[in-house]
C-alpha cells in the first residue's frame, strides 16, 4: 500500500489498519506495534508505534520526527508482537 510524504516533513503521521486474514481488525490488547524501516546506510530503524482509541479496533499510527523521512524512497513494515 504507497503512502506519500516529503522528505524531511516532521508532521507526517503513518495511520494503519491491522487486519486478520478476513479483513477484520486485529484486536490489538496486551500487542505491542512496531514500525521498522532501513536507512539509506543499510541501519535497521525500530519505533513504537500508538494504538489509536480501543485496541479492538486495530489502528495503529506512527508520527515521524525530523530527518526520518528521506527521499527517493522508503519501505516500512509493521510488527505486532
Amino acid at each position: 500500500m504507497p503512502f506519500d510524504f516529503v522528505a524531511g516533513d516532521d508532521a507526517s503521521r503513518l495511520r494503519i489498519h491491522c487486519k486478520d486474514e478476513n479483513a477484520d481488525p486485529l484486536d490489538l490488547s496486551g500487542s505491542a506495534v512496531k514500525l521498522r524501516w532501513r536507512k539509506v546506510d543499510g541501519t535497521l530503524e525500530e519505533r513504537a508505534m500508538t494504538i489509536v482509541d480501543q485496541a479492538t479496533k486495530g489502528l495503529v499510527e506512527y508520527q515521524f520526527m525530523s530527518g526520518e523521512l528521506v527521499s527517493p524512497m522508503m519501505t516500512f513494515t509493521v510488527q505486532i508482537t
